[in-house]
């Protein structure tokens, strides 16, 4: 008489990505053991196709979001979409194999662009713009050209040093630039200042909204103070002035 017992099957790890169009499930399969008499049930492996509408559906959605969001990080497309870190990869990377999409490594992060943003600053800046510590350095660089560490430091709510690293990675990426004032630090933004309002004006329209009304005023004060300038100039006033647009 044969006997019967159950053999538990390993559970290893699939190498298939998490989101692929193969999904493996389990059913019972029995077998004679080679050598014995022993009728072993055992899990065998069926393979089932995921529909591949719901795989180009999320291909999709990742897509238009790295659209509208260049320069974001794989972390923060999967938060804002729900989906899974090794689903959002796996699409990442086949996006990028067909050409649709590029990436780039700026401070810790790898982030991804439509292949329709060109410009390495225009990257940078649009990087910088995801990131919630050092765009608001930047937008507060926009409206105080000339603060020192201490002036960033208390508007961000973060310690010295940690200014100081988001300052290295700016500088490094061409967008801020510093000088020392005596015993003081001052930075200022580096190149066009259009080119970046430009960038938030349209990838970030709700941000836009709430700068715009104050960079208005700003640019009125800059082109007032300039009016004073030649005007003292005109008349013989020679006290220097230093003016960070």
């Amino acid at each position: 008489m044969i006997s019967e017992k159950t053999v538990p099957l390993v559970n290893t790890k699939s190498t298939v990505p998490e989101e692929s169009n193969i999904k493996h499930t389990y059913s019972k399969k029995d077998v004679i053991l080679l050598g014995t008499k022993a009728k072993v049930t055992i899990d065998s492996p069926v393979i089932e196709q995921k529909p591949a509408q719901t795989i180009n559906n999320n291909r999709d959605l990742i897509y238009q979001y790295v659209k509208d969001y260049p320069g974001s990080h794989l972390r923060k497309i999967s938060k804002h979409l729900s989906l899974g870190l090794g689903n959002i990869q796996y699409h990442l990377e086949a996006l990028e194999k067909t050409g649709m999409i590029k990436s780039r490594k700026i401070s810790i992060y790898k982030v991804y662009y439509d292949v329709g943003v060109l410009g390495g600053r225009h990257e940078s800046i649009l990087a910088i713009l995801q990131q919630e510590t050092p765009r608001s350095i930047l937008l507060y660089l926009i409206e105080n050209p000339g603060a020192t560490q201490t002036d960033i430091a208390t508007f961000v709510g973060c310690s010295a040093p940690t200014v100081v690293w988001h300052m290295s990675n700016l500088m490094k990426n061409g967008l801020v630039k510093h000088r020392r004032d005596g015993k003081f630090i001052k930075y200022n933004l580096k190149g066009n200042l259009k080119e970046i309002t430009s960038l938030i004006k349209s990838y970030h329209p709700s941000m836009w909204d709430r700068l715009s009304g104050r960079l208005a005023d700003l640019f009125l004060d800059i082109h007032t103070m300039g009016s004073d300038e030649e005007e003292d100039r005109d008349n013989g006033d020679t006290d220097d002035k230093l003016y960070h647009i």
